[in-house]
C-alpha cells in the first residue's frame, strides 16, 4: 500500500486517454473507409496459399501422426 499516490494522482495505466479507441460499428466503419488494392490482396493470397501448400507436412503432422 505504500506505492498509493493521493487522489488525483492516478498511475497512467488509470488516465483517461485523448481520444477513446475505436469499437464496434465505429471500427467496422474505419476499416471500410481504408483504400482497398485489390492486385495486392491477391498476390498476398496466393504468397500464403504456396506458403501453406508448401509447409502442409509440417502443419498436419500433429493430426495425422
Amino acid at each position: 500500500m505504500d506505492n498509493i499516490d493521493p487522489v488525483g494522482k492516478a498511475p497512467p495505466a488509470l488516465n483517461p486517454a485523448a481520444l477513446a479507441p475505436a469499437a464496434g460499428m465505429a471500427a467496422i466503419f474505419d476499416a471500410w473507409a481504408e483504400p482497398q488494392n485489390v492486385q495486392r490482396n491477391e498476390r498476398l493470397r496466393a504468397d500464403l496459399t504456396a506458403d501453406i501448400y508448401r509447409d502442409r507436412g509440417e502443419l498436419l503432422a500433429p493430426y495425422i501422426g
